[in-house]
């Protein structure tokens, strides 16, 4: 007849196959977790490089406003005098100028507002990887 400490510590070993074999399971699904993560890295290296390259088209876009913006200027310079000292009222297109300049002040502060975000996430994952296990 088997004594209750024999049987006790045979219960435990069971429980102790028990969790191993969970603790396999386990491995198992964050492998494939893992993996689905790498994957992940690599659409965000992705997404880093549309956004660098977001950079690139509006540092374009800025070289074009500042050319535009000086070019109005000019425009207002020749058109706003009479020759006479009498100032004269800006060309009309002023207010599309104004529209335009607007809307790339939008852009820069969606551009702004992405860019920041993204690596805020970015530090904030970094440290949350670089911690020990």
């Amino acid at each position: 007849m088997i004594d209750t400490l024999t049987r006790d510590m045979h219960v435990e070993h069971l429980n102790w196959q028990t969790d191993v074999s969970l603790w396999k399971d386990e491995l198992d699904l964050w492998r494939k977790e893992l993996a689905r993560a790498s994957d992940d890295l690599r659409r965000a290296e992705q997404a880093l490089e549309g956004l660098a390259q977001s950079l690139d088209r509006h540092t374009l876009q800025l070289l074009k406003e500042e050319q535009e913006v000086r070019r109005h200027e000019r425009a207002i310079a020749l058109d706003t005098g009479d020759g006479y000292g009498q100032l004269i009222p800006p060309p009309s297109n002023h207010t599309a100028e104004a529209d335009r300049h607007r809307k790339a002040r939008d852009a820069h502060e969606r551009l702004k507002r992405y860019h920041h975000t993204t690596l805020a996430r970015m530090s904030l994952l970094l440290k949350a990887i670089a911690e020990p296990v």
